[in-house]
């Protein structure tokens, strides 16, 4: 299963609103109780952000990588 569509954020609001449509129908369903719902409610959002997380760090540079690369051009004296 290619999970690569839960990296985008519509699918992903998308679907923390049919969870909480959910939820609530079960809710009123009788088949969980109201104590229970947030935490059910609290799984999926953490679920669906796992992949927004990552992609959010696909996209930043480690600053190591940063300061080695600083530390690179003062060495070769390009410095401004």
């Amino acid at each position: 299963m290619d999970l690569s569509v839960l990296t985008r954020e519509p699918v992903r609001v998308y679907l923390y609103g049919v969870a909480a449509a959910v939820v609530a129908l079960l809710v009123g369903l009788g088949v969980l109780t109201g104590t229970v719902a947030p935490l059910v409610l609290a799984v999926v959002h953490a679920v669906l952000a796992v992949p927004a997380v990552e992609v959010a760090r696909s996209k930043v540079t480690p600053m190591a990588k940063v300061d080695a690369a600083v530390a690179e051009i003062i060495k070769r004296g390009e410095v401004g």
